[in-house]
């Protein structure tokens, strides 16, 4: 786990409601630049550094929104000079919708390449799969908490069951009170263990698994608090003496993997 950091940017943390089975604080929903507080309580602003892909001693700089450039012509014949190819559309929108969807791939990345499967793709996968946990947690743990302390009344509108719960499953806080507060105290651990898990998986030391690639950069994009899509960065490290606490050197020139994938089936399951 990454050291406490002071920010201004996330929303303040405030207790439950009264007679709550939640045990957790919330985070309120919000967002503000990212600022420091400094020694006298000034405001900071803060360079946000970004994640960079690293291949051969050069950086690759991050894509932007962009439209690709045209297909190459015919062939041309021997002793004849190509005409050269134009530049892709940077920062312009297309009109058209097969063009608009290309264009945005920037801000939700692609699919996960699955043939030929790599190491760095086995990772992304792995890693999708705890996201996807962490999303469905989470939406068991907000649709119980929407049963307990919304106003909402029989006939009015509830968050569906998720796509591995049971939809005959009845939630009935007033009704059923000690079976609703069981149903907290699993969907509570159930969160706890998948946000660990992927926490872990993150941070793990590099091994022998996947290569022995390691995570340096971890860019989740989130809607209502929910991971969307990912853009990772992965460098294979080796070992600089044979130590018990496993010290890694990361290589500096070669070899480092990106991705940015959306997230397919963002709630495919409910249960670590």
């Amino acid at each position: 786990m990454p050291k406490l950091t002071r920010t201004h940017k996330l929303g303040p943390i405030v207790p439950q409601p009264s007679n709550s089975p939640f045990n957790f604080p919330r985070r309120l929903p919000q967002w503000h630049s990212d600022v420091e507080e400094g020694a006298c309580g000034e405001k900071i602003h803060l360079f946000l550094e970004e994640g960079l892909r690293r291949s051969d001693g050069k950086f690759e700089p991050f894509p932007v929104p962009s439209v690709p450039k045209p297909p190459p012509g015919t062939s041309q014949k021997k002793g004849q000079i190509k005409q050269a190819q134009p530049e892709p559309s940077y920062f312009e929108e297309p009109k058209d919708p097969a063009g608009w969807e290309q264009f945005n791939k920037w801000i939700l990345g692609h699919g996960l390449s699955k043939i030929p499967p790599t190491d760095f793709d086995n990772l992304l996968s792995d890693l999708a799969n705890l996201v996807r946990k962490y999303n469905a947690c989470l939406y068991r743990l907000r649709r119980l908490h929407f049963y307990k302390h919304s106003d909402n009344k029989a006939g009015d509108s509830f968050p569906p069951p998720g796509p591995s719960e049971d939809p005959k499953e009845t939630i009935d806080p007033v009704g059923d009170p000690a079976g609703f507060d069981w149903k907290v105290k699993v969907a509570q651990h159930d969160w706890t263990v998948a946000t660990q898990n992927l926490d872990q998986f993150i941070d793990r030391k590099p091994d022998k698994s996947y290569g022995g690639l390691a995570i340096t950069s971890a860019d989740m994009i989130e809607v209502n608090g929910y991971i969307v899509s990912m853009r990772i960065i992965a460098n294979p490290a080796e070992p600089t003496q044979p130590t018990t606490e496993g010290t890694v050197r990361i290589r500096e020139v070669g070899g480092s993997s990106s991705s940015h994938i959306s997230i397919s089936s963002a709630f495919s399951s409910s249960s670590p």
